[in-house]
């Protein structure tokens, strides 16, 4: 695994919620394109995502190139070889069957905030895994703001647009999935050590940020 996909692994920290659009293997010109490269070194003993995690706003195309081996992305749903959903309930899963040449591609657009886990499916036991977070806690309070200025939904008086803000960082707080990621991506023991430190850094930050949203909401009303 290279240096760099450990490094983006650690940005990716833990997050959750919402949907997914697919673009079916097309990727309009002019709109935002992430690569995730499909490694392996040339023995195969070795695979991984890189990078094995990536933050992206919504609209994002993501696309997964195959340079070496053989590979799949293959969202984390039942409909996937009866996997456990580890994607929003509401999103619809992709597979992208198997990509054989090097420079074969598979893209999806991501549209709406929220996590998304997902492997490949030749290689899941030797922990080829990654997540893709979609812009959040903005994407969050953007998506309530907007239900609510298009009349589909009604923001109670007695609220302020604080609390859907402060939730939304509240969201960030998460551990479950990334440790199971960092535990199954990172064979090293000082490097899980590390991802674990910025699991829980980047937690704590969440909750201490939606906390003093929520505060700071509080008193006003106050």
């Amino acid at each position: 695994m290279t240096r760099r996909s450990r490094r983006e692994f650690l940005k990716a920290g833990g997050l959750a919620l919402a949907g997914l659009g697919l673009g079916p293997n097309h990727w309009a010109p002019g709109a935002a394109l992430e690569v995730i490269e499909m490694r392996s070194d040339p023995l195969g003993s070795q695979v991984w995502f890189d990078p094995i995690g990536l933050y992206v706003e919504p609209g994002t195309t993501v696309r997964w190139t195959v340079r070496e081996n053989v590979h799949t992305t293959t969202a984390y749903h039942p409909r996937n070889d009866h996997h456990a959903l580890r994607v929003p309930e509401s999103a619809v899963p992709w597979d992208s069957g198997f990509l054989v040449h090097p420079g074969d591609h598979f893209d999806v657009t991501l549209t709406v905030a929220g996590v998304y886990d997902y492997y490949c499916m030749p290689h899941e036991a030797a922990g080829m895994v990654g997540r893709i977070v979609v812009g959040k806690p903005v994407g969050l309070f953007a998506a309530s703001f907007l239900a609510v200025r298009l009349g589909l939904a009604v923001k109670p008086d007695a609220y302020s647009w604080n609390q859907p803000l402060g939730a939304g960082a509240l969201a960030g707080i998460g551990f479950t999935m990334s440790l199971f990621i960092a535990g199954e991506a990172l064979a090293e023991p000082s490097d899980f050590d590390a991802a674990k430190l910025s699991i829980f850094a980047s937690s704590i930050a969440s909750a201490l940020i939606g906390m003093a949203i929520l505060w700071s909401s509080k008193r006003q009303r106050s």
